[in-house]
């Protein structure tokens, strides 16, 4: 299993956009968009992000990790060890634990779109996080 700093190395900047709530509250459209798809040889990573800020470490921000696939077409597909969300906010983690992804990406395609909606989780807090993301690189 890759970890985000080893997907973090073939990202490249994608076209597209990204909008998503927190908990409810106003639309955030980070500027910055990257993917990587079939990342990791054989083991098919494929990474999507949107964030405020072009390096990782004080970033604020939605990061999805598909694990072991080179496409995805599905209505509901939960999260779990293959499908994984995370919202970053000031650099801290906050770990997606239960919600679900809709859309699709073929990583031939080098696109991806899909509707999210998961809960996020850091010690004994909890944030619903809610939106959408369209990327091509």
């Amino acid at each position: 299993m890759l970890g985000d700093h080893e997907l973090e190395k073939s990202l490249a900047a994608a076209v597209g956009r990204v909008e998503y709530k927190v908990d409810g509250g106003e639309l955030i459209v980070p500027d910055y968009k990257f993917a990587a798809f079939d990342v990791g040889g054989t083991d098919y990573y494929n990474f999507f992000v949107g964030r405020d800020a072009e390096f990782q470490n004080t970033d604020t921000g939605v990061y999805f990790t598909f694990e072991g696939m080179r496409q995805l077409w599905g209505v509901d597909t939960p999260l779990d060890s293959w499908v994984r969300a995370n919202y970053h906010e000031n650099g801290g983690v906050w770990s997606g634990w239960s919600g679900t992804v809709s859309g699709m990406f073929v990583a031939g395609y080098r696109q991806v779109f899909f509707y999210f909606d998961f809960m996020a989780h850091k010690d004994s807090q909890s944030k619903h996080i809610s939106g959408n993301l369209i990327l091509k690189v």
